[in-house]
């Protein structure tokens, strides 16, 4: 026995097996599923899927081997429902919903819709090209996406501050730009020259901008210069496939003339676009097993 190996002085516990009966887990259906665990209050604790209920649950009969976090869910425990589904497909599209709408303790993925952002990109009279995040939609706006969008709207300012004042050092660059709490302003006249660039990218429909800012960039002055745009350059770049781009993938999935995504639908349409049969399903969306 190894020396990294800790001796147990008591047998793991089972309190599962102890509350809900040996029985109660062999009864279980072997198909595809969604369970919520439930506290001794009847509060929802963690809403799971399974494509074999039996199986899965099964694997929480004893705390071995368990991280400490399922130890705790198991010890709080007192009842388990289970819901069958026709198939996995519609096992995690419910878990998805279910977890949205009870926010579970335990689930940490999707159990807050509204942590999505859109984006907004104007232009006044006075070539002020403005992007702001927001997370009330209008018209024209873009998203939903998920965190990393702040990063990425504010590396996209100061790429374009490094474009409007080429063979400036970033040392002088305007305190505000480090900011990612927006709004985000470009102030010049040749701004008004990228919306529709800017436009596209957010859109996910060319990275053609961040292209520009690859070949005009492509040369610093200085280590930190570089190493400064090459930082910003990767965020948009980075961004660009796993937001607008993938957005654009999912409002195809979608169908229909669809310009915007709810943010459920993130989760969601993923799922039906891995199914092309259940294309006819209405995608109802987070998830996270345990």
């Amino acid at each position: 026995m190894g020396a990294d190996v800790q001796l147990r002085l008591f047998p793991p516990a089972r309190p599962l097996v102890d509350r809900l009966g040996p029985g109660w887990f062999r009864a279980l259906p072997r198909c595809p599923g969604v369970y919520r665990m439930l506290d001794e209050s009847g509060r929802v604790l963690y809403v799971g899927k399974a494509l074999d209920l039996r199986v899965r649950l099964a694997s929480y009969r004893s705390t071995q081997g368990q991280a400490r976090k399922t130890v705790r869910l198991l010890h709080q425990v007192a009842r388990i429902d289970i819901e069958t589904c026709p198939d996995e497909p519609s096992a995690r599209l419910r878990e998805n919903h279910l977890i949205r709408t009870l926010r579970p303790p335990f689930n940490r993925v999707g159990t807050w819709p509204r942590a999505a952002l859109y984006v907004r990109v104007s232009m006044d009279d006075s070539c002020v090209l403005q992007i702001q995040c927001t997370r009330e939609p209008v018209p024209g706006d873009y998203g939903a996406f998920r965190p990393g969008v702040r990063l990425a709207c504010a590396a996209m300012q100061r790429l374009g501050w490094r474009l409007l004042h080429p063979g400036a050092s970033a040392a002088g660059m305007p305190r505000g730009l480090m900011s990612e709490a927006g709004p985000w302003l470009l102030c010049h006249p040749a701004a008004a020259g990228w919306a529709d660039a800017i436009r596209a990218y957010w859109s996910g429909e060319s990275p053609g901008w961040v292209t520009r800012c690859l070949f005009e960039l492509a040369l610093q002055e200085t280590p930190f210069d570089d190493a400064w745009t090459t930082h910003d350059l990767g965020v948009v770049s980075e961004f660009f496939g796993r937001g607008p781009a993938r957005n654009l993938w999912l409002r195809g999935v979608a169908g229909g003339e669809r310009a915007q995504l709810l943010p459920e639908e993130l989760d969601d349409l993923p799922i039906v676009a891995e199914h092309p049969a259940r294309e006819g399903t209405r995608p109802t969306a987070g998830g996270g097993n345990l």
